[in-house]
Parts: structure tokens; C-alpha cells; sequence
């Protein structure tokens, strides 16, 4: 993994981050393109995938990835549970994760987006980070959407770069197995060497935001 010292302090700092996965050979392909571009990134793992896919989370971890956790299961619903059975799908999310990994990661992204303030407190007051997306921050594309074609998501991201955007990708399709993703493959050369091209430079989450990634 890039360290601090190799990131040209000249170069405005972006993250590439990625949702719902693992998710078998999609993200496999999406591992070999950030090898061959000698990118890093965050994904954020739902747990529930993790009993398909072990290999896959280990070879995340492996590749210098850092590790971030997308709860355990993906309902578009959790948010109006309450923050006590929240807290619990993280923590179910993070026992998946350290039965294959033994780490315990601090980054956590609610599914959807989707969280209360007062869910948000107490799971802050718990020790973890929560990481969302704001207009001037961070960059989201309908990237999930096998209909969405490659150039637009290239073109989406690419237009909205600012310095210390996170840009959210997805490996994986919430609940959904052995569902397209294909224009996100494709696409993800493109937004690499697009990034670099505007002079960004793609640096850990970790580092981004300047928090540590993991218990």
C-alpha cells in the first residue's frame, strides 16, 4: 500500500471505495485492474457474502485493500430499526469479517446511505466511523444498474472530481447474486486513468480522511 511519503503532496487526494461486495469473479476482475493500475482502495463488505466468497475478502485484504464494513445484511430498511438492532448488524457484519480476517474494522457505511442522526451518535459513541457522501465531497454514480451504460459513469465521475472526493463504486448488488456488472469493469481502467489524468492522485481511505482503519 501507498504510504504517505509516496503521495505527491501536489496532487489532490481522492478515494476509491466499493459497496456490497465480496462478490466472487466481479470483484476478482476489479482486484486485477487496480493491480495492474497500482490503485488502492476501501471495500465495504456485507457480510452476509463473506460465507460465499472467503477467498475473495482475503485477497481484498491481501492486495493491500483496506477492509470496511457494510453491516451484515443490505435492507433498504434497516435505518428505521432501532439503533440497538443496528449496532447488532454491524457487529454480526464485523464477526463475519474477523472470523476470516482477524481485524475489526472502524469505517462503516449504512446500506442505501440511509441513517439517522441519533443511530448515527451512537454508533460514533461505539468506536466506529461512519463514512457517507456529501454533494461537494464525494461522488456516486448509478454504477449498480447493469442498464447504466460505461461512459456515463465514467463521464459522471470524472465531471464531478474535487479534492477529497470519495467515489463510490459497487463490486457487489445488495442481495443480489450473479448480477451484471460488467459496465463497472469496464469502466474502472477509464476512471483510474482519468483520475490521474486530471491530476489527482487515488490515496486509502484512511488517509483521505485522516483515521485509522481498524481497531
Amino acid at each position: 500500500m501507498s504510504t504517505s511519503s509516496e503521495i505527491k503532496k501536489s496532487s489532490p487526494p481522492v478515494a476509491l471505495t466499493f459497496d456490497d461486495g465480496p462478490y466472487g469473479k466481479v470483484t476478482e476482475k476489479i482486484l486485477d485492474i487496480l493491480k495492474e493500475k497500482v490503485a488502492f482502495a476501501t471495500f465495504f463488505i456485507t457480510g452476509e457474502h463473506i460465507s460465499r466468497y472467503p477467498s475473495v475478502l482475503r485477497r481484498i485484504f491481501n492486495d493491500g485493500h483496506l477492509i470496511a464494513n457494510h453491516g451484515f445484511s443490505h435492507s433498504p430498511f434497516l435505518f428505521l430499526r432501532t439503533s440497538k438492532e443496528i449496532l447488532n448488524n454491524i457487529k454480526k457484519g464485523e464477526s463475519a469479517i474477523y472470523s476470516e480476517l482477524k481485524m475489526r474494522p472502524r469505517f462503516y457505511r449504512p446500506p442505501h446511505g440511509l441513517i439517522l442522526p441519533v443511530t448515527k451518535k451512537k454508533i460514533q459513541a461505539a468506536g466506529y466511523e461512519v463514512i457517507l457522501w456529501t454533494i461537494m465531497t464525494s461522488v456516486m454514480s448509478a454504477d449498480y444498474f447493469a442498464c447504466t451504460k460505461t461512459e456515463k459513469i465514467v463521464h459522471y465521475i470524472l465531471n464531478r472530481l474535487q479534492p477529497g472526493s470519495i467515489i463510490v463504486l459497487h463490486d457487489g448488488v445488495a442481495n443480489r447474486f450473479n448480477y451484471p456488472r460488467e459496465n463497472v469493469i469496464q469502466a474502472l481502467p477509464k476512471i483510474i486513468d482519468g483520475i490521474r489524468a486530471k491530476g489527482y492522485e487515488i490515496v486509502p481511505l484512511d488517509q483521505l480522511i485522516g483515521e485509522e482503519a481498524y481497531f
